[in-house]
């Protein structure tokens, strides 16, 4: 992903784990990476269930 989009998988382990709050660039080039890796549009709400701490 980082080649594509710009996103490490260090950012992306950083979020997901809750260490870190998601910037509003980091959510766009995540948003982009999962359309295009899914082949579909996502949704907000998607997105934001993906980054959502537990």
């Amino acid at each position: 992903m980082e080649r594509h989009f710009g996103v490490s998988s260090a950012h992306v382990y950083v979020v997901l784990n809750g260490k870190a709050a998601p910037s509003w660039a980091l959510l766009q080039k995540l948003h982009a990476a999962l359309e295009a890796l899914l082949g579909r549009e996502v949704g907000v709400e998607e997105l934001i269930e993906v980054v959502r701490p537990t």
